[in-house]
């Protein structure tokens, strides 16, 4: 489920042209995930805290918070690109607007798996400072990993480089808000499109009660 989650990720940022894909900035979440799993597991196994089965749950909540952090530093990075914003100023700015969203969103999400910790009973102590060390580390990563990756990709597509090895395309048009908003519409996005036009019906809403 992991797997796909971040497959559709990586799908949404897919369009027509290479040079305005983001597919394989989307597969960054992959990574993002993996390394706060990996440094959770690896704190607690190193403070001498036994894993238990609730733990192996943690990966599942962190991918959601994970691709959520993703999804709006990268819209309010991409809001600024648009406007035509300098490069050395894009990045600061919508760190500014994204930042304080997902803090506050990775504050209360830690606070709150710690406030688990402080339970007796040993299962739910584990899985709190499991999910807390992973959610700890997802907003450190996305904040900085993630920042990083999404400027690197943003200097590809200003120097007209496709997402796949970076090969310059010279039949490639100019980056710009149009030409970028005219590639979309790729079969993730036709699909979301179209699923959310058929659950308007009421053959819609009867099929997803149905389920």
């Amino acid at each position: 489920s992991i797997i796909a989650i971040v497959l559709v990720l990586a799908g949404s940022l897919f369009t027509r042209s290479f040079v305005t894909s983001r597919s394989t900035l989307g597969m960054s979440a992959f990574f993002i995930i993996i390394l706060s799993v990996a440094f959770s597991f690896g704190l607690m196994g190193w403070r001498g805290i036994k894993a238990n089965s609730l733990c192996f749950i943690s990966p599942f909540i962190v991918t959601g918070v994970s691709v959520d952090d993703i999804i709006i530093v990268l819209e309010f990075f991409q809001r600024e690109v648009d406007k035509g914003t300098p490069a050395v100023e894009r990045m600061p700015i919508a760190l500014r607007q994204a930042g304080s969203s997902i803090t506050l969103t990775s504050i209360s999400t830690v606070v709150a798996f710690a406030s688990a910790a402080l339970v007796d009973i040993p299962g739910v102590k584990s899985f709190g400072l499991c999910a807390m060390f992973a959610f700890l580390w997802v907003y450190v990563l996305t904040c900085t990993m993630f920042v990083a990756f999404l400027a690197l990709d943003q200097r590809r597509m200003d120097q007209g480089r496709g997402c796949l090895f970076c090969q310059k395309n010279g039949k490639e048009v100019p980056v710009t808000p149009s030409t970028r908003k005219s590639s979309y519409g790729l079969p993730v996005q036709d699909m979301f499109k179209k699923l959310s036009t058929f659950l308007k019906r009421p053959q819609g809403l009867l099929t997803f009660f149905l389920l």
